[in-house]
C-alpha cells in the first residue's frame, strides 16, 4: 500500500529545533490507540528519521502491515514508521491535502454489543451507552478514555456510580462472551479484558477489511485500526449500510489544522532549487544568443568566435579568457559557476564536427549540418544600391583601363573578371591576375583595395609582399581568402615559385597550417593578384592559360586628384556599394576565365621566355639571305663551325652567358629536330664538310606551333624547287 505526505511541511519541521517541535506538535497527554502514551525522546527521533525519508521519496511512501507479535489475526500494524504512528495534530499536518479520515464510530463498545446480541446476552448499561454515548458521558462527567480502559481491564477501580455500573455488566458479558469463543493470551495482568480486546480488535479488522474491499479501489490508503484514511470521496451511507450488521456508523472526521507552516516560509533546499531552476532557465537564454557568435569545432580542435564581421578560432584556454567576463550563475549542484565554464561541459552545446570555407552570392553552397561554413555572406547584398554611372566610367573602368594597358579585349576580360569573383565566388577560378608597371603609383593596389572595399571583410584578402605567409610551412594568412596579392615579385622570386603558383591556382583544396594548431584542409577559392614593377615577375610559358600579364599604361602615374576622387568614392559606403551592384550585374553568360587574353606584355615574356636556341632557330631561319648558307628551294645547308659561331654571337648581342656552349652541346640539342640532319656537304666551292641539313619550312612550322612567334609573310623561294636535295659530294 502507498501514503502520501506534504513534502514542503516534512521540511518545514525538519528545519526546526527539537525544542520547536516539542512545542509545535507533542501533546503529552495523547496516547496510542493501544493506550501507550508516547515518550518524546524516542518519538522525536522516529518522526525525524521518518520525515527525511519522506522528503527522499517525495513524498510517495510504501507501506506494510503484519499482526501483533504471535498473532495470525486481529489488528494489522504498519511494519515501520508511517502515519498510523503519527499524533493527530502532527498527521492533520502532514498528509496530503487529498486525503479524507473516515472513522468507525464507538467502534469497540458496538462490536461488543455486536457480541453480546449475538449469545443473547444481556447488556442494558452497554446498550445505553451504545445509543446515548454523548449524553452518557456529559451527564456523568466522564471521557471515552475512562469508559475504554474500564473495558480493558479485569479490575478497573472508580467513585463513579456508572462507571461501577458498567465495569459489573462487563465481568459478566467478558466472563460470558470467553466461554462461547476460545482465545489466549499473554497478559498475566488483565487476562480476561486482554482476551475480550484481542476479539473486538480481530472483528474490527473484519469490518475494516470490508470496507476496503467494497468501497476503496487504489492501494493508496492508510489503516487507522477503528478507521482508515483514503484519497477516495466515500458515500457514508454506503460505509453504514456496509456495516449496519456490526452496528457500525461511520464519519468523517474533519482535518486537523492546529500547525500552520508561516506563509513566507521556504525550505533552502526549495529555495536552491529556485536558484538551479532560475539559474538553469537563465543559461539556456544566454545559451541561445551566445551560440549565434560561438561555437565548438571537432576538426581542428577548438573554438570559433565571430570577431565583428568574421569568425576567429581559439584554442581552449584562449577561448576561457576571452569570455571569462561572463555573467555568474548557480550550477545544479548549488556552487557558483561562469557562464562561459558551464557552456563548456554542456554536451548539448553547439557543435560542428569540422570548417570549410564556401563564399557564395548567386549560387548557394550545399547543405550540410556537420560542416561550419566559415564565410559570412557580402554585405552589400542587404540591399540594392543603384550604381554611380559618373564615377563607374570616370574613375573604376578609366583605372582598369589604364592598368590593362589600353588593350580593349584586356579590359573587358578584367572587368568581368572581377565581376566573375563577386557573382561567383564558390567557383574556382585557376587564373592569376599579374599587373606589372614601369612606374609606381599607376593604381594597381587601388584596384585590389576597391575589390577589398567591395567584399567588405579584411579576412577575405590580403596583401603582402612575402610569400612565404602564403606558400610557406605556416600559412594561417592563406585561410578564408578570396583574393591575395603579391607585391614587387623579383625574376627571382618569379622562379623560386612558379610552381607554387601553379599549384595554388589549380587545387581544389588548400590545408592550412597554423603553429601550435593541426592542419586542416578548406576550399581553395582564391583568387591571385600579383602587382610588380619589376619585368619578369612570373615565367610565362607559350601554352600558358593561368597567368592574365597586364602591362599598365603611364596615364595615371602620380595622378593625385584623379586617385583622391577616386578613393573619396570607395571608401563611401553609398558609393562602394553602387560599384558592388555593378559588377554583380555584369552579364557574364559567356565568360570563360581561362580564356586568357594575350595581351603585347604578355606575349613578350613569352619570346624573353623561350629557351635561347628557339629563339636563335626563329630568328635564323627568318632571316632573308642569311650569310654563309647555301640555300636549294627549302633546304638550307650550313657547316656546324658556322653555326655555332652565329649561336655564340647571338647569346653575346642579347647578353646571354655563352660559356659552355660545346659544338657537342649544340648537336644534342638541334638533332632532336626532326627537320634537321648532320652530315658531310659541300657549303661552298670548297671541300665537304661537316654541316647542318636543316628543312627551313617544316622547321619554321613546328616551332610556329609550339612557339609561336610573329609568320613570314615573304620567304624568298625563288629559283628553288620544294623538296630539292643538296648535292653533298
Amino acid at each position: 500500500m502507498k501514503e502520501l505526505l506534504n513534502v514542503k511541511h516534512c521540511k518545514y519541521l525538519l528545519s526546526l529545533s527539537k525544542a520547536e517541535v516539542k512545542a509545535l506538535v507533542y501533546d503529552a497527554d495523547a496516547h496510542t490507540k493501544d493506550g501507550e502514551k508516547y515518550n518524546f525522546d524516542t518519538y522525536y527521533g522516529e518522526i525525524k528519521k521518518y520525515l527525511k525519508d519522506v522528503v527522499l521519496h517525495n513524498g510517495d511512501m510504501e507501506v506494510e502491515y503484519r499482526y501483533a507479535p504471535n498473532r495470525k489475526s486481529g489488528r494489522r500494524y504498519c511494519t515501520t514508521f508511517a502515519i498510523q504512528r503519527l499524533q493527530y495534530k502532527l498527521r492533520g499536518f502532514l498528509i496530503a491535502p487529498e486525503y479524507h479520515d473516515y472513522d468507525g464510530i464507538n467502534m469497540h463498545p458496538q462490536i461488543l454489543l455486536y457480541l453480546c446480541r449475538k449469545y443473547k446476552l444481556k447488556s442494558p448499561t452497554l446498550e445505553e451507552y451504545c445509543n446515548s454515548r454523548v449524553e452518557i458521558l456529559n451527564k456523568h462527567h466522564l471521557s471515552k478514555r475512562q469508559v475504554l480502559m474500564a473495558m480493558n481491564s479485569d479490575n478497573f477501580r472508580t467513585t463513579n456510580t456508572w462507571l461501577k455500573k458498567f465495569c459489573s455488566e462487563l465481568r459478566t458479558i467478558k466472563i460470558n462472551i470467553l466461554n462461547e469463543i476460545h482465545c489466549t493470551t499473554t497478559n498475566i495482568n488483565n487476562p480476561i479484558s486482554s482476551k475480550i480486546n484481542f476479539l473486538l480488535c480481530e472483528k474490527e479488522n473484519e469490518i475494516i477489511q470490508k470496507v476496503v474491499d467494497e468501497h476503496l479501489t487504489d492501494e493508496t490508503y492508510t489503516l487507522m485500526f477503528d478507521g482508515l484514511m483514503t484519497k477516495q470521496t466515500l458515500d457514508i451511507n454506503k460505509l453504514n449500510e456496509t456495516t449496519k450488521e456490526y452496528g457500525i456508523q461511520w464519519s468523517e472526521k474533519p482535518k486537523n489544522m492546529e500547525i500552520v507552516m508561516p506563509p513566507d516560509w521556504m525550505d533552502e533546499a526549495d529555495v536552491l532549487d529556485a536558484k538551479i531552476k532560475f539559474s538553469n532557465n537563465t543559461y539556456l537564454k544566454l545559451k541561445k544568443e551566445f551560440e549565434k557568435d560561438n561555437f565548438f569545432i571537432k576538426d581542428p580542435l577548438g573554438y570559433m568566435t565571430r570577431l565583428g564581421n568574421d569568425f576567429v578560432y581559439f584554442q581552449h584556454d584562449k577561448f576561457k579568457i576571452l569570455h571569462q567576463a561572463t555573467p555568474l550563475l548557480t550550477n545544479n549542484d548549488g556552487k557558483p559557476i561562469r557562464f562561459i565554464n558551464k557552456w563548456l561541459l554542456d554536451e548539448n552545446k553547439k557543435t560542428f564536427t569540422s570548417l570549410d570555407f564556401i563564399p557564395y552570392n548567386k549560387e548557394l553552397p550545399p547543405l550540410n549540418d556537420d560542416i561550419f561554413n566559415t564565410f559570412m555572406p557580402f554585405e552589400y547584398l542587404k540591399e540594392y544600391v543603384e550604381p554611380n554611372e559618373k564615377f563607374i566610367e570616370d574613375y573604376v573602368e578609366k583605372l582598369v583601363f589604364n592598368l590593362c594597358g589600353g588593350e580593349v579585349e584586356a579590359y573587358e576580360y578584367m572587368l568581368k573578371y572581377i565581376a566573375f569573383m563577386i557573382q561567383y565566388p564558390n567557383r574556382k577560378c585557376e587564373q592569376c591576375v599579374v599587373m606589372m608597371s614601369d612606374e609606381e603609383g599607376v593604381g594597381k593596389d587601388s584596384l585590389t583595395q576597391m575589390i577589398e572595399n567591395m567584399m567588405a571583410n579584411e579576412s577575405y584578402s590580403i596583401k603582402t609582399d612575402d610569400p612565404h605567409l602564403i606558400f610557406g610551412e605556416f600559412n594561417p594568412f592563406a585561410d578564408k581568402k578570396i583574393m591575395i596579392q603579391l607585391n614587387e615579385q623579383s625574376n627571382k622570386s618569379a622562379v623560386e615559385y612558379l610552381e607554387k603558383y601553379k599549384h595554388i591556382t589549380t587545387a581544389t583544396t588548400i590545408v592550412i597550417n597554423q603553429k601550435n594548431v593541426k592542419a586542416y584542409k578548406t576550399h581553395n577559392l582564391m583568387r591571385l593578384f600579383i602587382a610588380s614593377n619589376n619585368s619578369k615577375p612570373v615565367c610565362v610559358s607559350q601554352t600558358d592559360r593561368r597567368f592574365v600579364i597586364l602591362k599598365s599604361t603611364s596615364l595615371l602615374v602620380q595622378d593625385l586628384k584623379f586617385f583622391k576622387e577616386f578613393y573619396k568614392g570607395i571608401e563611401d559606403k553609398n558609393t562602394i556599394s553602387g560599384v558592388f551592384h555593378y559588377f554583380n550585374n555584369i552579364d557574364l553568360t559567356d565568360f570563360e576565365p581561362k580564356n586568357i587574353p594575350m595581351t603585347k606584355e604578355k606575349k613578350s615574356m613569352v619570346n624573353e621566355n623561350r629557351p635561347p636556341l628557339i629563339t636563335f632557330l626563329q630568328d635564323f631561319i627568318t632571316q632573308h639571305e642569311p650569310l654563309n648558307v647555301k640555300r636549294k628551294d627549302d633546304l638550307w645547308v650550313i657547316s656546324s663551325t658556322e653555326i655555332k659561331k652565329k649561336y655564340i654571337n647571338y647569346h653575346v648581342e642579347h647578353g646571354l652567358n655563352a660559356v659552355g656552349i660545346t659544338s657537342q652541346k649544340l648537336t644534342r640539342s638541334l638533332l632532336k629536330f626532326d627537320s634537321i640532319t648532320k652530315g658531310r656537304a659541300r657549303v661552298d666551292d670548297g671541300y665537304p664538310v661537316q654541316a647542318y641539313k636543316i628543312h627551313r619550312t617544316k622547321l619554321y612550322r613546328h616551332l610556329e606551333e609550339k612557339y609561336p612567334f610573329e609568320k613570314l609573310h615573304d620567304i624568298d623561294t625563288s629559283g628553288f624547287t620544294e623538296g630539292c636535295l643538296i648535292d653533298c659530294d
